[in-house]
């Protein structure tokens, strides 16, 4: 791991896989619990995260309300 690393852990409850979040970053894990490591600017790192998990989200009911 170099300076430009950054290590990435996904934390969840059984709403989306993780798992399938780290892999498509290059890492892995499981449904709950996912890691990745990114090199790179932290800001773009998140932007695309959060795209790829808003994305995953689509119409789903985050707050679990209906």
């Amino acid at each position: 791991k170099d300076e430009n690393s950054k290590r990435v852990s996904l934390r969840g409850k059984d709403f989306l896989d993780l798992s399938e979040i780290a892999e498509m970053f290059g890492g892995g894990g499981h449904k709950n619990a996912a890691a990745f490591v990114a090199k790179g600017d932290i800001d773009k790192i998140l932007k695309d995260l959060m795209k790829v998990i808003t994305e995953k989200i689509g119409d789903k009911n985050v707050w679990g309300r209906t």
